[in-house]
């Protein structure tokens, strides 16, 4: 098992709670573990299921040693669109959709997971500036509002994912 690190999930459980949504529950490692043992195939990888493909993007949120925001945002997202999305097209209002379904109406922050799309999208599609890896100012408002935007992605997109898993 390779050296992990949580702190997507940390700050996804912060800002569910802080939305009051969606809700996690804190699991024993012991009941996880005992989960995880009748579901070893699942989540190994190439079982061909939706469930078994956003487990795997799930165990991602935990490496270690690539603590790389975008991939996390990304990781997080693979898991949401294999087991919300159908399709390729109108993704982001199917998970916003099933989503409220499957966890519960969401009214106050309903637009934290569009904005969260669209940062996505921009970012993806090379609509979106953002730092490169020899930053040499990062104080600046341009760099803060990026990763603030980015972090603010990330934490909405874990929290999903995280919550999903545990229903």
């Amino acid at each position: 098992i390779p050296t992990m690190a949580g702190l997507s999930l940390r700050d996804a459980a912060r800002a569910a709670e802080c939305m009051n949504w969606p809700r996690l529950e804190t699991v024993a490692i012991q009941d996880t573990w005992r989960w995880y043992v009748k579901r070893r195939d699942m989540l190994d990888g190439f079982d061909g299921t939706s469930m078994g493909r956003a487990l795997c993007a799930f165990s991602r949120l935990f490496e270690h040693t690539t603590q790389d925001e975008p991939m996390q945002l990304l990781w997080a997202l693979v898991g949401l669109e294999s087991l919300y999305g159908q399709g390729q097209s109108g993704l982001a209002q199917q998970l916003r959709d099933k989503a409220q379904a499957f966890l519960g109406k969401q009214v106050d922050f309903k637009k934290k997971v569009t904005d969260m799309y669209h940062f996505r999208s921009r970012f993806v599609h090379g609509d979106l500036d953002f730092p490169g890896l020899c930053l040499l100012g990062d104080a600046r408002d341009t760099v803060a509002r990026f990763d603030g935007d980015l972090l603010d992605a990330i934490a909405v997109a874990v929290a999903l994912l995280a919550a999903t898993l545990q229903e």
